[in-house]
């Protein structure tokens, strides 16, 4: 459970949480693989297009949406919070802040957030993201947080 220790100025009502590293757990599933990866696992990536939606879209659906379709509930509450939050925001950096943390096997899109917004949409198809009261909201840098609270499913063959 979070603990809310911050208040909100305005109103008094407490602060959620928003932390910017749970903007990576989704790309779990390949993160690491272009520093470690053999030739063979990174052939496929090679020839990627990713700056072709589609293409982008498809990768997603088969590499990301299956592993998040494994976290918990509630690491999936603080994962939507941070998309939504920081896909809210026009002047994020997603390709320092997080693509480029993670050695990807393949090139980081040329717009980043386009790539993380694919992602939303892949994975919670309908709901929305945009927020409009920042103040609702702390940022919490805490690296380890999400490593520490997420919880998955057993994976299905």
């Amino acid at each position: 459970m979070t603990k809310l220790s911050f208040l909100s100025y305005f109103d008094g009502s407490p602060k959620l949480p928003v932390n910017p590293w749970w903007l990576a757990v989704p790309l779990y599933p390949l993160a690491g693989l272009g520093d470690y990866g053999s030739e063979e696992e990174l052939l496929p990536f090679e020839i990627l297009d990713t700056n072709n939606e589609n293409v982008m879209r498809e990768l997603i659906r088969n590499h990301f949406v299956p592993y998040v379709h494994r976290i918990d509930a509630d690491s999936i509450s603080k994962l939507k919070r941070a998309y939504q939050y920081y896909l809210s925001q026009e002047k994020f950096r997603w390709e320092s802040a997080v693509f480029d943390t993670l050695y990807m096997p393949f090139e980081c899109p040329r717009n980043a957030r386009s790539f993380f917004l694919w992602i939303w949409e892949e994975c919670f198809p309908s709901e929305e993201w945009l927020i409009r009261e920042f103040r609702r909201f702390f940022v919490d840098e805490n690296l380890d947080e999400p490593n520490r609270s997420i919880r998955l499913t057993p994976e299905t063959k």
